[in-house]
């Protein structure tokens, strides 16, 4: 009888065991799986920073450029308006000798 529960206590130790290789092993799995979708996700928000760090330089380059256009377009509009003070005051001053003769 002694050694027909030794033979079952040997089967359970081996199953208990195995049981527990077999547990460690799924962990270590999970674990690395974890490990896999935080690495893929932090991938993926590094590419998105990136994506949205372009796309601000892309618009900081038109807003650069609207700015130059707009003071292209005032100094032009300033030239103008000089030229056109200019050629007013030579008519007024036409007039006023024409008025003096």
């Amino acid at each position: 009888v002694q050694h027909l529960i030794l033979k079952i206590m040997k089967k359970l130790v081996l199953f208990v065991a195995f049981a527990l290789i077999a547990c460690i092993g799924a962990n270590a799995q999970g674990t690395a799986k974890k490990a896999e979708v935080k690495k893929e996700a932090t991938t993926a928000v590094k590419a998105q920073k990136k994506a949205v760090k372009e796309e601000m330089k892309t618009d900081m380059k038109g807003v650069k450029a609207d700015m130059k256009d707009v003071k292209k377009g005032a100094k032009s509009e300033m030239k103008g308006t000089k030229e056109s003070a200019k050629s007013d005051m030579k008519a007024a001053k036409k007039g006023a000798k024409s008025e003096m003769k």
